[in-house]
């Protein structure tokens, strides 16, 4: 017996040592490492851990990186039952502006789409996380126990996979870089802290005494900012949401608490460097605001094009950057092979505060995000693409060619008050082709 438990304890600390996680200083010295206090300290098992080493390389999406976070093995308690399937399934399709049925309703679903039908633990914890963040209805009480438990999980996950960012970062940053990887993590951390997206038209939620159903009323009027119910008129508010007053002043004066800040970067050259360097300043905006409450925490982050972090700032609370001169950072660029610096300010407890801004490297150019639509209503058989195809084959013909044409195509009476028009005889209106109309 004590042999085997002396092999088994020898098996688990070299898996631990080769994992990273403890590091053996000398044969019967043993210490943990930076992985392994993160472990601990989130209550992690090893087979998560294994998993966040292995398969994180630095440059994950939110999409890629809340699918890494289902495949933890904290979820696999929770099974895809076959009960639950067409719930699930129906939750996984895409949000559709059209109705269903005979009811008039639409058709809501999650932001990322898990490929297929959902059969699996991951893909349900995938779905079901989404949908606390969509606020999507979840018509099962036993799946809505489950989703509350997932989003606990989720959080503690998602704050070890910051850490071992963080801790690993010169290993990411020899590889592929971390920048992207981080601000997806601290996307979905502040998704699970709020249960809320980040770009949620529902952040009135957040708000005292606004629940889903008057957030999605705000979110219907185009109150979906704090911004926009600061600017509102307090008669206006209680309108949308049936209130009486005073409850439009105080839902305004709720938003006016909270801070609005702007993230700015601007490029300086300084004399005999080759290489400008980056400020990066962060401003107060709502003048309105009084740091005298509980302080809000921000994170910022910045990197470049190639995916390197070049600063991050944890747990920078409002009383920290002064309200009238801000804060601001000077960044050293690692080379000329740079096309754009982002900066990302976010906000841990609150959706709705943050600001993003990229600073265009290559030329005096700025990034504009644009939105590109396809006209279809005057070209019901073309898309867009094909009109501007074909206009590379329209010629075009002399001005007068173009008279002589709409001469040989008009109709007697066309040509008749066209005449009367030009000899300023005829002060009748032509209304269709061939018909006058009398004053």
């Amino acid at each position: 017996m004590n042999d085997q438990i002396e092999r088994l304890c020898e098996t688990t600390l070299e898996s631990l040592q080769t994992s990273g996680l403890i590091v053996a200083n000398r044969s019967t010295i043993l210490q943990p490492a930076a992985s392994g206090r993160l472990m601990a300290r989130n209550h992690l098992s090893f087979k998560t851990m294994q998993l966040l080493l292995a398969e994180m390389v630095g440059d994950e999406t939110v999409a890629k990186m809340l699918s890494l976070i289902a495949r933890a093995d904290e979820f696999s308690a929770f099974k895809c039952r076959n009960n639950e399937k067409r719930l699930l399934n129906a939750l996984n399709m895409p949000t559709s502006t059209g109705t269903t049925g005979s009811t008039g309703a639409e058709c809501a679903g999650v932001r990322f789409r898990w490929p297929g039908r959902i059969s699996t633990t991951d893909a349900k914890v995938y779905c079901l996380i989404q949908a606390v963040f969509g606020c999507l209805p979840i018509h099962d009480h036993s799946l809505h126990q489950e989703a509350a438990k997932m989003i606990t999980l989720g959080a503690r996950i998602c704050r070890c996979v910051i850490g071992l960012l963080k801790a690993n970062r010169d290993r990411f940053h020899v590889a592929a870089g971390s920048f992207r990887a981080l601000y997806s993590a601290n996307t979905l951390a502040q998704s699970f802290e709020v249960k809320l997206w980040e770009n949620s038209p529902l952040a009135s939620r957040q708000l005292r005494g606004i629940g889903p159903r008057l957030a999605q009323h705000l979110a219907d009027r185009g109150k979906s900012t704090f911004r926009a119910i600061r600017s509102s008129d307090p008669r206006e508010l209680e309108c949308i949401v049936k209130k009486q007053p005073p409850f439009g002043n105080e839902l305004i004066g709720l938003a006016s608490e909270l801070p609005e800040f702007s993230v700015e970067l601007t490029k300086t050259t300084v004399e005999g460097e080759q290489q400008p360097e980056i400020v990066c300043m962060v401003e107060q905006r709502n003048g309105q605001y009084l740091a005298t409450g509980t302080p809000i925490e921000f994170c910022l982050l910045v990197g470049d094009s190639n995916n390197r972090l070049l600063l991050y700032e944890a747990g920078l609370s409002t009383d920290r950057i002064p309200a009238v001169d801000g804060k601001r950072w000077t960044i050293q660029l690692p080379d000329s092979t740079v096309e754009s610096i982002t900066a990302h300010l976010i906000c841990c407890e609150w959706v709705g505060l943050d600001s993003h801004h990229t600073l265009a490297l290559v030329g005096d150019r700025e990034i504009i995000a644009t939105k590109q639509t396809t006209i279809t209503s005057f070209f019901p058989n073309e898309t867009a693409n094909d009109t501007l195809h074909s206009m590379k084959d329209v010629s075009f013909v002399d001005p007068g060619a173009l008279d002589t044409s709409r001469r040989n195509n008009t109709s007697v009476t066309e040509r008749s008050y066209l005449l009367a028009t030009s000899n300023g005889t005829c002060k009748v209106p032509l209304l269709h082709h061939g018909q006058l109309c009398r004053n």
